[in-house]
């Protein structure tokens, strides 16, 4: 019994020992003052983002589980601060001091999230991959001198949206809402693995996609990298002058936020010119490139199947400076189609 009991005493010990090592590692890690985590928190993500940070206010709770919660987190452009590139109402973060130890957060819930994207300039010298007077990109400098950044392993930000500014001051900016948006593995050095359901506006439909996205690139985030699939379903044409239908879309894309390029398919069982007001089935296959900052798409090559004629066609749709409306041209060539299709 004497022996238990020692052992009870050595159990005790080892166990308040392993608590105050592990409250002198979180204090090392972690400011316990709330107004100091603010400071860190905005210092940090200056430094990692590049750009300038404004935070509202922000809370810990470390116990019965780490917990943060913040508000009003804004990240701005730093040459524009004009531009909020990143707007928070509300965030969570859940993890553990295990966690944290190895620079992972478990789960962070954006409430609120506005995303807004500045126009880039295709043709700047301004890129990721112009070299420095070293002979560096921006991208080897960021790799070689960077610490090891945090990574969220997952994050939910349903409710938020997607704003892209176009060049032109006289175009309005082109908005996606995002009902669903789920990313895991989110880090600033790597691409962050992404799903989503984002509803278009013109014509209307909702879009599911998934994919990867970044890394963020802090100075032009226009340029940042992204790829994926997607499906587009019950896409209503009625919204376009002269023709109707509901067309459904799947394909995949890649590129940039700038410059996306894609490749897919439609369908539309119910195509119609309403001038005719013939329903007709119409099939496509398409490469495209789009201007994810004005929507200007330039159509490299299309394959349409209207009913028991095939058209094939290139061209695009464009914005056009001072004018309401897209300018559409088309290079189309038909070989043994039927005059009772077209």
């Amino acid at each position: 019994m004497r022996r238990l009991r020692r052992w009870n005493w050595v159990s005790a010990a080892l166990v308040v020992g392993l608590g105050a090592a592990g409250f002198l590692i979180m204090g090392s890690r972690i400011p316990l003052s709330t107004e100091r985590l603010r400071r860190e928190v905005v210092a940090t993500l200056a430094e990692r983002l590049d750009a300038q940070v404004e935070l509202d206010a922000i809370e810990l709770h470390p116990f019965p589980r780490l917990r943060i919660v913040g508000r009003g987190l804004v990240v701005r452009h730093r040459h524009r601060p004009d531009v909020a590139l990143i707007a928070v109402e509300r965030f969570t973060v859940a993890g553990d001091f295990v966690g944290l130890l190895r620079k992972h957060v478990a789960h962070v819930t954006l409430e609120g999230l506005a995303l807004t994207i500045p126009a880039v300039d295709q043709d700047s010298d301004d890129s990721p991959d112009a070299p420095d007077v070293g002979g560096r990109t921006r991208t080897e400098r960021a790799d070689t001198t960077a610490p090891v950044p945090l990574v969220l392993d997952e994050l939910t930000a349903d409710g938020s949206s997607l704003t892209i500014l176009p060049r032109e001051a006289d175009h309005p900016p082109r908005v996606w809402q995002m009902h669903e948006l789920h990313l895991t593995h989110v880090g600033l050095r790597d691409p962050m693995p992404f799903t989503a359901v984002v509803t278009n506006a013109v014509p209307p439909g909702e879009i599911r996609t998934n994919g990867t996205f970044g890394p963020w690139q802090p100075d032009l985030p226009g340029l940042t990298p992204l790829a994926g699939g997607f499906t587009f379903a019950r896409a209503d044409l009625s919204v376009f002058n002269g023709i109707a239908g509901i067309l459904s879309a799947r394909g995949t894309y890649g590129g940039t936020l700038g410059r996306i390029e894609a490749e897919g398919s439609t369908d539309t069982p119910d195509f119609t010119v309403t001038t005719g007001g013939h329903p007709l089935p119409l099939q496509t296959t398409y490469r495209a490139i789009i201007d994810g900052t004005n929507g200007d798409t330039t159509l490299e090559q299309v394959e349409a199947h209207l009913a028991g004629t095939t058209i094939l066609a290139s061209g695009g749709v464009y914005d056009v400076r001072g004018v309401k409306g897209r300018d559409v041209r088309l290079d189309v060539a038909i070989d043994g189609g039927r005059l009772e299709d077209v």
